[in-house]
C-alpha cells in the first residue's frame, strides 16, 4: 500500500454516501429537532378555589348544596356521612330549611328506598325533621312528590323499606292530616297490599282475583307483629278520615254553648220565649239558633272529604273486613285456649282489628248512611260468629320458658277491647233485633260496667264507655233499654270524684243525650227517675265545684238552661228552689266565676217564677261587689227589666231594687260612715264622703243603666213617687254621703225627672241643700276640667249644675240658702268657696236661662255677701273675680 493511503481514507470517510437499504430505517440526520410534545392536568388545591362565604359549611367546609350532590353517591358511607352534615346545618341554621325545601324534599324522599338500612334510617330521620319544622301550607306544593316516594317505599320488595315507611306516614298523619286526604286512594291500596297477596277464587266457573293474608317465612318480623304495626297505621289513618262526631249543642263565640229555640208544628214541643230587645234596653248579646224539629235524614249525612265516593267506600270496605277476620280469626279466643282469656300479643291484634271496623262503619255513616243496612246483612252473621263467641274477653299473662312474664295486660285495656266490640256490633242493631242473645249480651256488658267499676277506670277509657253508651241509646229503639243505660250513667255520675275529670266526661254525656240532643225521646227521658234526680243535683254540684274548674260550671249551668228554655218541670223547679243559693254573695256561684260565665248565672233568672225580698237583697248585695264585671251588672239590669215587665206584682220591689244598686251602697254602709254632725261653721248638713277615683266609671255605667231601667217602665208617676220617697228618705236619715250615692241621687233626678212630675216640698228643700254642699266642696279641687285627680268633683259638679239648671227653683232656694247662710260664717274660707262657686255658676252657659229669670234673688245673694265684715279689707284674687263677674252680669240685667 501507498504511504499515504490511510490518510486519503479517512478524508473520504466524511463525504462517503450513505447506502439505504430495504427494510431499515433511515438514520436521522445530524441536524435532526424533535419537535414532540407531552400535556399534563393541573391539580389545585381545594382550599384554592372560590367559595360562596355566605353559606354555612359544616366542618369540612361543604354547604348544603355540596352535601345534596353527594346523596347519590356510589359510596354508601359518602351518602350517611352527606346525610349526617345535613341535618347537622339544619338544626344550627334553620334558615337553610325553607330557602331549600324543594330540593331538600326531592334528595331526602329518594333516600326512602335506600337499599342501606343506615342511609335509609338517617334519611327517614332528617326527613322527619323537615316535616316538624314545616308549615303545611309550604310543604303542600311539594306533596304529590313525597307521596309518590311513600307509596313506592310501602309497596318495595324490601321488607325493611316497608317499615321505615310507616315512621315516615306517621310524620305526615302528625303534621299534616289535611293533605292526606287527597290522596286516601292510594295510601289505603297500599295498607291493604302490605298485609295481603292475591288469590284466585272461584265463583261459580268464573275464576276471580281474591285476596288474603300474606305470609313471608323468611321475614326478620313474624307477620303477627308486621301485621299489628300496619292496623295501628291504619287505624291512625282512618281517623283522619273519619270526622269526628261534634256536641249536638250549638257554640257561641265565647266556647260556651248557646240558647237553641226549636220550632215546629208538633203539639207536644212547648213555646220558648226569645228575650230580645225590650224598648230602650239593649238587646241580648247571646246568639239564638232556630232548628227545626223536622230532620231530613237526607241531609243529614256529611259527605266525607276524601276521594272515595260512596259506592267506592263500600267496595274498599267489604275488600278490607275479610282480611280483618282473617287477623281476628288467627289470634281468636278460641284458637288460644277453651276459655275466655288472651294473650298480650293477641290482644294488640284483636284492639287493632276492633278499632279499624269501628271507623269503617263510622266513615260509611258519615258518607251515606243508606249503604249500612247492605253492610248489616253481609256480615252480621260473621260478626256475631266471631266478634262475641266468646264475649267478654278477659286478660291472662304468660309467662317464657325461664320464667320471666312475657307482658300485661290491664283490666281497664281489656274493658277497651270489649266496648270496641260493643260499639261495632251497635252498628247491627235495629227494631227486629231487640230480643236476640247477642244484643242483651252487649246491653249487659255495657250496664255493668257503667254501674260497676266505670268509675275506677283512667279517663279514656271512661270516654270509649260513655261513647258506646251514647251510641246504644240512639240506636236502641227500646224505652225502656234506654231509660235503664241513663240509670247506670246515673249511677257512674254519683261515684265519680266531685273534681274527676271522669265525672266532668259523665255530666257531658248526660246533657248530651238528654238536654242538649233534640229529640222525640228526650221529653220521656228526663222524666224518668234517675235523670230527673241528677238534673235536680246540679244546683249542688254548681255550689261543690272549687271555682278553677270552670268548664264544669259552664257545663251544669248550660244543662239547666237548655232544659229550662224547653220547659221541663224538673229544671224549672230546680232553678226555683236553688236560685238563692247560686246567687248568694258569700257562697254561691255568680260573684266566683269570670264574667261571661256570670252571664250564664244571670239568666237563670229568666226562668224563675217567682222573686223573694230575700233575693232582691242578695242581687242588689252582688250588684254593690265589685267582683261582679259591670258589664254582667248591667246584663243583669236588662234581665230583671224585662222579667218584671211580664210579672207585674213585683214592680215596687223592683224600685226598692234598682235605687239599692244605684246609690252604690247598702243601708248598713251607709250607717257606718255616719260622724257626729256640727253645725258650726257648715254652709249645709251634709257632707261627702270621697270615694276611689277607679268607682267612678263603674257607677257612672251603672246609673246609665239604672236610669235607662226607669224609663222603660211604663207607670213615670208612680215610679217618680217611690223614687222620691226613697230619696228622701235617704236624706233625711244621712248627712254623710258617699260619691257614689250623691251622684246617684243628683245625676238621676236630672235624668229622669220631667216637667210634668210633682216635687214635694220637704224634698225639694233637701235637694236644695245637697246641691249647696256638692257645689261648694267640689268648687275648689276642680277648677281643672278633667283633670284625673279630680274626676269625681267634675262629675258632681257637672251633675249638680244640671240638675239646677233644669229646675228653676232649684236656683231660687239655692240662693236663699246663701242669704241665709252668709251672716253666720266667721271662715274666710267658706266665704271663698261660696263666691267661687257662684262665680263659675255665672260663667257657666246653661245657667243664663235660670239667672235671667231670677235677678232679683242673684242681686240679694251678692248684696248679702259683699256686706260680709270680713270681706270689707280683704283684697283677693277670687273675691275681685266675684265682683266682676257679678257686676257685669248684673249691669247687663239691670239694662
Amino acid at each position: 500500500m501507498a504511504k499515504g493511503g490511510r490518510k486519503q481514507k479517512e478524508k473520504r470517510k466524511d463525504f462517503q454516501k450513505v447506502k439505504l437499504k430495504t427494510g431499515k430505517v433511515k438514520p436521522k440526520a445530524d441536524n435532526f429537532t424533535n419537535t414532540t410534545f407531552k400535556a399534563h392536568a393541573i391539580q389545585i388545591k381545594e382550599q384554592l378555589k372560590d367559595k360562596d362565604e355566605s353559606q354555612p359549611t359544616n366542618q369540612r367546609k361543604q354547604n348544603i348544596s355540596d352535601l345534596m350532590c353527594h346523596l347519590n353517591h356510589y359510596n354508601a358511607s359518602i351518602r350517611h356521612s352527606s346525610v349526617q352534615s345535613i341535618k347537622e346545618l339544619l338544626t344550627s341554621h334553620p334558615d337553610l330549611l325553607l330557602q331549600n325545601l324543594s330540593s331538600l324534599l326531592n334528595n331526602l324522599a329518594v333516600l326512602m328506598t335506600d337499599k342501606d338500612d343506615t342511609v335509609r334510617k338517617a334519611g327517614v330521620t332528617v326527613l322527619q325533621h323537615v316535616m316538624q319544622s314545616v308549615s303545611a301550607t309550604q310543604i303542600s306544593p311539594f306533596f304529590a312528590i313525597l307521596n309518590a316516594h311513600i307509596c313506592c317505599a310501602m309497596t318495595h320488595i324490601t321488607e325493611a323499606i316497608q317499615i321505615d315507611s310507616l315512621a315516615v306516614l306517621d310524620c305526615i298523619l302528625q303534621q299534616y292530616p289535611e293533605l292526606v286526604i287527597p290522596h286516601s286512594k292510594e295510601l289505603l291500596t297500599n295498607f291493604v297490599h302490605q298485609i295481603s297477596q292475591h288469590k284466585k277464587v272461584v265463583q261459580g266457573k268464573r275464576d276471580m282475583l281474591g285476596a288474603e293474608l300474606s305470609v313471608n317465612p323468611s321475614s326478620v318480623m313474624s307477620s303477627q307483629k308486621w301485621r299489628i304495626k300496619v292496623l295501628q297505621r291504619l287505624q291512625q289513618f282512618l281517623h283522619v278520615l273519619v270526622k269526628e262526631d261534634k256536641s249536638p249543642g250549638v257554640l257561641s263565640q265565647n266556647g260556651s254553648i248557646s240558647q237553641e229555640v226549636w220550632v215546629g208544628t208538633n203539639q207536644d214541643v212547648s213555646h220558648v220565649q226569645m228575650f230580645g230587645q225590650s224598648g230602650k234596653v239593649p238587646g241580648l248579646q247571646e246568639g239564638f239558633v232556630l232548628r227545626s224539629l223536622v230532620q231530613d235524614t237526607k241531609t243529614t249525612s256529611s259527605t266525607s272529604t276524601s276521594s272515595y265516593s260512596p259506592e267506592e267506600l263500600f267496595t274498599f270496605i267489604t275488600s278490607l273486613v275479610p282480611l280483618l277476620m282473617q287477623c281476628w280469626a288467627e289470634v281468636s279466643p278460641r284458637q288460644q285456649s277453651h276459655s275466655n282469656k288472651m294473650t298480650p300479643n293477641a290482644w294488640e291484634t284483636l284492639d287493632g282489628v276492633l278499632n279499624v271496623l269501628q271507623l269503617l262503619w263510622r266513615w260509611m255513616e258519615q258518607t251515606d248512611p243508606e249503604f249500612l243496612p247492605q253492610l248489616q246483612k253481609r256480615y252480621l252473621k260473621t260478626f256475631n260468629l266471631q266478634l262475641l263467641q266468646h264475649f267478654p274477653f278477659y286478660a291472662n299473662i304468660s309467662s317464657t320458658g325461664r320464667g320471666k312474664k312475657s307482658g300485661n295486660i290491664s283490666s281497664a285495656s281489656v274493658v277497651t277491647i270489649n266496648l270496641a266490640a260493643c260499639d261495632v256490633m251497635s252498628y247491627f242493631i235495629t227494631a227486629n233485633k231487640i230480643e236476640e242473645d247477642w244484643v242483651k249480651k252487649v246491653m249487659s256488658f255495657v250496664m255493668e260496667t257503667l254501674a260497676g267499676d266505670g268509675c275506677s277506670l283512667a279517663t279514656e277509657h271512661v270516654q270509649n264507655l260513655l261513647h258506646v253508651t251514647g251510641r246504644l241509646v240512639k240506636v236502641i229503639p227500646d224505652e225502656g233499654m234506654v231509660q235503664e243505660l241513663l240509670e247506670a250513667m246515673c249511677i257512674l255520675y254519683e261515684k265519680c270524684h266531685l273534681l274527676s275529670q271522669n265525672k266532668r266526661q259523665v255530666l257531658n254525656h248526660l246533657a248530651q243525650l238528654t238536654v242538649l240532643q233534640h229529640s222525640k225521646n228526650n221529653g220521656n227521658l228526663l222524666q224518668c227517675t234517675a235523670t230527673s234526680q241528677w238534673l235536680s243535683s246540679l244546683p249542688s254540684f254548681l255550689l261543690q265545684v272549687q271555682d278553677g274548674n270552670i268548664d264544669s260550671i259552664q257545663t251544669a249551668v248550660d244543662i239547666l238552661l237548655q232544659a229550662a228554655s224547653r220547659q221541663y218541670p224538673t229544671a224549672l223547679s230546680t232553678i226555683q228552689e236553688h236560685i238563692m243559693s247560686l246567687i248568694d254573695s258569700k257562697s254561691g256561684i255568680l260573684l266566683r266565676v269570670p264574667p261571661h260565665l256570670q252571664r250564664k248565672v244571670i239568666e237563670l233568672l229568666h226562668y224563675v217564677k217567682e222573686i223573694s225580698v230575700d233575693i232582691w237583697k242578695e242581687l242588689a248585695l252582688c250588684c254593690h261587689d265589685s267582683r261582679l264585671a259591670v258589664d254582667s251588672v248591667t246584663y243583669l239590669l236588662h234581665t230583671l227589666t224585662i222579667w218584671v215587665s211580664s210579672h207585674r206584682s213585683f214592680s215596687q220591689l223592683f224600685y226598692s231594687f234598682l235605687f239599692s244598686v244605684n246609690i252604690g251602697c247598702s243601708k248598713s254602709e251607709l250607717a257606718k260612715q255616719q260622724v257626729a254632725e256640727d253645725r258650726n261653721g257648715h254652709i249645709s248638713c251634709f257632707k261627702l264622703d270621697q270615694q276611689a277615683t277607679d268607682l267612678l266609671s263603674r257607677h257612672t255605667v251603672l246609673n246609665q243603666t239604672v236610669c235607662m231601667c226607669y224609663d222603660v217602665l211604663s207607670s213615670k208617676q208612680h215610679m217618680w213617687e217611690s223614687l222620691q220617697n226613697a230619696m228622701m228618705n235617704i236624706l233625711t236619715t244621712y248627712h254623710t254621703l258617699p260619691y257614689t250615692t250623691i251622684y246617684a241621687i243628683l245625676n238621676t233626678c236630672s235624668t229622669i225627672s220631667t216637667s210634668s212630675n210633682q216635687w214635694r216640698d220637704d224634698f225639694t228643700n233637701k235637694l236644695t241643700n245637697c246641691c249647696l254642699a256638692v257645689l261648694t266642696s267640689t268648687v275648689v279641687g276642680s277648677h281643672v276640667i278633667g283633670n284625673e285627680e279630680h274626676g269625681w268633683e267634675d262629675a258632681l259638679w257637672s251633675a249638680a249644675v244640671n240638675l239646677v239648671s233644669q229646675r228653676l227653683v232649684l236656683w231660687e232656694k239655692l240662693c236663699q240658702e246663701c242669704v241665709k247662710c252668709v251672716p253666720d260664717l266667721d271662715n274666710v274660707d267658706e266665704l271663698e268657696s261660696i263666691c267661687t262657686m257662684l262665680t263659675r255658676l255665672i260663667q257657666t252657659d246653661s245657667m243664663m236661662n235660670c239667672i235671667h229669670r231670677c235677678t232679683e234673688q242673684l242681686h240679694d245673694t251678692v248684696k248679702t255677701i259683699l256686706k260680709h265684715p270680713s270681706l270689707a279689707s280683704l283684697e283677693t284674687r277670687w273675691l275681685a273675680e266675684f265682683k266682676y263677674e257679678t257686676g257685669l252680669v248684673l249691669n247687663q240685667l239691670d239694662r
